[in-house]
Formats: C-alpha cells, structure tokens, sequence
C-alpha cells in the first residue's frame, strides 16, 4: 500500500511538470505569434513596409501565424491528454484546431492561388477571429462563475486566473478583428495601428504571465526546501554543563591532590585544625601597614610557633 501511495505521488508530480512545461511552451508560441500579427499589421503603416509585404513579407509573415496556430492546437491537444480527457480540454482544443485549420488554409490559398483567395482570405481571418473572440467571451465568464462558486481559496484563484487571461483575450480579439476587417477588406490603412497595438498588448500580456509563472514556481520551491531540510547554519544549541557537575569534579581534583603525597585524609583534616589562624587584629594591622608609603616595613612579622604536638603522617604524636 505505501508502494502504491508513492507510485502515485511520484506520477502527480511527473505530470504537474508536463503540464508546466506545456504551458510554457503555449506561453512561448503565443509570444512570437502575437509580435507576427504586429509585425504584418505594422507593413500597412507606411507605403514602402506594404510593398515590402506584397513582395517578400508574405512569403514567410503569413506561413508564421498558420504555423504558431497548428503548433497552439497541438499543445491543446497534448493538454487533454495530460488532463485525462476533461470535456472543457476536449473543446478548447477542438476550438483552436478549428482556428488552425481555417487560417492555414486561408495562407496556403492565397500563396498559392492568389486570384481565388483575394477575398476569401480576409473573410476567414475575419471569422477566425471573430470566433476566437466569442469562445474567449464565452469561457471568462464561465470561469468568473465557477470561481465565484469555488469551494476552496486555490480553485476559487485558479478559476478566476483563467477568466482573468480569458477577458484580456477577448479585448484584444475585438481590437485584432477590427483590424482586420479595416485593414484587408475595407482597405483603410490607418485602422493598422489597431493592429499592432492588439499584438503588442497580447505579447506584452504573455511576458507578464511567464514572469509571473516563473516567481511563483521559484517561490514554491524555497518553500518545498525549506520544509525538507533545516537552514544552512542552523546548529544544535549545545547545552551548559551543569554546575553540579563541575563542583564535582572540582572536588575530586582536590582530593586527588590531597591523597596523591601519601598523607592520609584525617591527618590533613588534623593539620587544617592545627595550623595558626589569622585573627581579626592581625587583618586590620596588614591593611593599616598596606596603605602606607612604607607598607612593606610595617607589615606584621610571623608569630613565632609554640612548640606542641602534631601527629605525623604515621598517626604518632611528636613534638615539633
């Protein structure tokens, strides 16, 4: 059972990572995509860049956004595989497939048969867009709903994320498909700078999204860390021996130095008695000769020693 548990811990890990991984890529490929569209609504600005676009810009301008587009429904679909076949996947999925198929035959046609696709192109663009547009509506509020009805703080944050990124996508698609419909099929160039600002806006909107990514991953791994393993220089505090234990030993010290010259314990006990003690007289006569300039001189001299018995080291009294 605990094999089991491991197994699938270790294969929710496995895909958290794909799809990360996935989601950069998207991320990536959306990007680029989204500074193509600027870049081919920015030829229409000046007469020599639209030239420049009805010459050589075609040629590899156009094939990049059905490219980037065939690339998105791929991710997508590599999406619902990693997420085990969810209905919302499936669709999403089934909606840029759509989009990917309709702009890349819309680029094809008109590359390759230019007087047959003058107009269709500009109107499959248009209801590319246009559909794109309405499905990015669409899923904001479904995901401004569910978030609002979510249960938990990260769904309810998750949920309105996505409808977040969806709203953003649905401004810049109407702003993208009225470009279009001024630029390729009313032929009013100054509508361009719609264009370019709605790639921008998506480019810029992508790079915001990955940085923000990239911190929170960052952040979610400082937190795993430290969870896991304990500070660098963090060190065990080492507890003061005890003071008990060093009178203790202070005490052995001295007995071992007592027994060490061979006299026994009670005779050193005896000797202790025995030996002349300095009175109080004899304190204040030392201080009083200490203070003064000849201190040394008038230091009290050593008693003479009576002579009385001591015991020796044998236990015999003798006479010193």
């Amino acid at each position: 059972m605990l094999n089991r548990d491991i197994e699938l811990k270790e294969f929710n890990r496995k895909r958290q990572e794909d799809i990360a991984t996935n989601q950069k890529i998207s991320m990536t490929v959306g990007f680029f995509d989204s500074l193509d569209i600027a870049a081919i609504f920015a030829m229409f600005i000046k007469p020599i860049l639209h030239k420049f676009l009805e010459e050589i810009g075609k040629y590899f301008m156009f094939p990049i956004a059905a490219g980037a587009s065939i690339v998105q429904a791929g991710l997508k679909w590599y999406q619902v595989y990693l997420d085990g076949g969810k209905p919302r996947s499936i669709a999403e999925a089934s909606v840029d497939t759509a989009a990917a198929v309709a702009i890349t035959t819309a680029v094809v046609g008109a590359l390759a048969f230019p007087l047959i696709f003058a107009a269709a192109t500009s109107i499959i663009f248009t209801a590319t867009l246009g559909g794109k547009t309405l499905w990015s509506a669409g899923s904001a509020l479904y995901y401004l709903v569910k978030g609002c009805t979510a249960t938990t703080p990260e769904a309810r944050k998750e949920n309105l994320e996505k409808a977040k990124g969806n709203a953003i996508a649905t401004v810049a698609g109407i702003v993208s498909t009225a470009a279009v419909v001024g630029v390729f099929m009313l032929g009013h160039f100054a509508l361009a700078g719609l264009g370019v600002a709605a790639g921008l806006f998506g480019a810029g909107y992508v790079l915001y999204k990955g940085i923000s990514m990239y911190r929170a991953s960052q952040k979610k791994k400082k937190l795993a860390l430290s969870d896991q393993s304990p500070l660098l220089g963090d060190e065990p505090e080492q507890k003061p021996e005890p003071a008990s234990r060093l009178v203790n030993g202070a005490k052995m010290v001295k007995s071992l130095r007592a027994s060490y010259d061979g006299t026994p314990s009670w005779a050193n006990r005896e000797r202790q008695d025995q030996a002349p003690k300095v009175t109080t007289a004899d304190r204040k006569e030392l201080k009083i000769s200490r203070s003064g300039s000849f201190g040394l001189l008038a230091a009290p001299r050593p008693k003479p020693v009576v002579a009385e018995e001591q015991v020796n080291s044998l236990g015999f009294k003798q006479t010193a």
